[in-house]
């Protein structure tokens, strides 16, 4: 019988789908082995510290892994129902996958410090099924999760590995509402799921990929056109209050003023100049979250950091046994002034140095290293789009939150807060951000220039106090 045409051009591409299933069947088992070779004879003894590991068992790999499977179908099932595209289904298996293979390898050779601290508040302490309570979210969620699959880490992998995946096409649609492009709106989802922080991050068992997710919504329910208003407003205000309870008013209030900027300002399609629209709108909100807000920002960021250094004892030890070289020129009993929150902010954005990872040889430093490499390329590259595409509502909703965010992180250096890991919650939206600068001039790169100097003397400086 003869063969037409296009089954004959057919066959050729069944043919490598098939061969292209087989080396996928092959290549998995084989990575792992070899993994599992580096991790037992190299890694292990050279790299990780066994004191720092949370014992994982072999029955609890199993049952996360097990569980894994419903929530790659969930999300699958999320993703079909965005696009329809088989490439987008394929790049989300491909996200999964990763993060899943990360989150069983950290498990073995790596957890942050406040890993463990969830792992052993869950198991020490009740917090009940529910409890409404800003930054109690996390803890009330690893309780619950211990008291259903028993005291497994890997169960709040789970959930993370499942948002770290869905962060990519939430990332694309907020994309493609600021820039109105698709080849942009695909750089953020590739961006947001193939950049190593946001794999590492969503691969641990801590709050950074929840919160970044959360952000994410909330600016596409901000920035969505196809939404109605009542739609819109409802998941914002939701998204809203699970940042509250996640995270505390701290981190709701760069929303909050990211909307009223949003409803404040923007550009009209075709039209260059600034166009003040929704007077109403903006007046309304800006009172509502004055009430609601504006009085307990202030006053919470700064009762948190005086608190905490009000002790001067407290001020002289933390100054004399951290290792930010910021104490040097800060003033630990006035942490607040203007000349402490410039000397903090600037060194909030570089720090740490992607160098440090030469004075710590082990999987803490390697990962920063990476993780810091990766901000220091995005973050220029966002610099320049918010730049070039400033005269956008949502671009410049955007670079509020970023802005307030690390503004935020930075201070909080004071208190006793975390600069790097912290600033891997805005990551997502440096990724959304930086996918529009391919599809420009680019006439603002001398801020490149200028990003990699300040770069460079920062680290120079770190290298020398190291050093002498």
């Amino acid at each position: 019988m003869p063969v037409s045409d296009l089954e004959m051009s057919a066959s050729p591409g069944l043919i490598v789908l098939k061969r292209k299933r087989l080396a996928l069947i092959f290549f998995i088992p084989l990575s792992l082995l070899i993994l599992f070779g580096f991790i037992k004879y190299i890694g292990v003894p050279r790299l990780v510290d066994p004191s720092k590991l949370i014992p994982v068992e072999p029955w609890m790999v199993g049952e996360a892994l097990v569980f894994s499977v419903p929530l790659f179908f969930f999300g699958y099932f999320i993703v079909a129902r965005l696009s329809g595209e088989r490439y987008l289904l394929g790049s989300y298996s491909l996200f999964f996958v990763l993060r899943l293979l990360m989150a069983f390898i950290l498990a073995f050779v790596f957890f942050f410090d406040d890993e463990r601290a969830f792992h052993f508040a869950a198991i020490t302490r009740n917090y009940g099924f529910f409890l409404w309570q800003p930054v109690k979210a996390y803890y009330n969620f690893a309780n619950v999760t211990y008291e259903i699959f028993g005291e497994n880490i890997l169960m709040l992998r789970m959930f993370n590995v499942f948002l770290g995946s869905m962060l990519p096409f939430f990332a694309m649609d907020l994309a493609k509402n600021i820039f109105g492009d698709e080849r942009a709106s695909k750089r953020a989802m590739l961006y947001t799921g193939l950049m190593p922080p946001l794999i590492i991050f969503s691969a641990v068992a801590l709050k950074e990929i929840p919160t970044a997710f959360i952000l994410i919504l909330f600016l596409r329910y901000l920035t969505s056109a196809d939404k109605n208003t009542v739609a819109r407003w409802t998941g914002m205000l939701v998204t809203g209050l699970l940042l509250y309870w996640l995270r505390g008013v701290l981190f709701v209030f760069p929303c909050a003023l990211s909307a009223v900027v949003y409803y404040s300002f923007g550009s009209r399609p075709g039209r260059r100049e600034y166009k003040r629209r929704g007077y109403v709108q903006a007046l309304l909100v800006f009172c509502l979250l004055s009430l609601l807000f504006l009085p307990a920002f202030i006053p919470s960021l700064a009762k948190t950091v005086n608190e905490r250094m009000a002790d001067e004892e407290v001020a002289e030890t933390q100054a004399a046994t951290s290792s930010a070289l910021i104490y040097r020129y800060i003033d630990v009993y006035n942490p607040l002034s203007p000349k402490n929150q410039a000397l903090l902010f600037m060194r909030g954005i570089y720090s740490p140095s992607p160098v440090s990872a030469l004075s710590v040889f082990n999987f803490d430093g390697i990962m920063g290293a990476v993780n810091m490499a990766t901000w220091y390329a995005l973050f220029p590259l966002a610099l320049i789009c918010f730049l070039e595409w400033k005269r956008k509502s949502g671009m410049l909703a955007c670079g509020v939150i970023v802005a307030s965010l690390l503004y935020i992180i930075a201070i909080g250096v004071t208190a006793g807060a975390n600069v790097y890991r912290h600033k891997m919650i805005p990551m997502a939206l440096i990724c959304v951000m930086a996918s529009g600068t391919m599809t420009l001039e680019r006439k603002h790169r001398w801020l490149e220039y200028i990003w990699w100097l300040g770069a460079l003397f920062y680290t120079g400086i770190w290298v020398a106090f190291k050093s002498f």
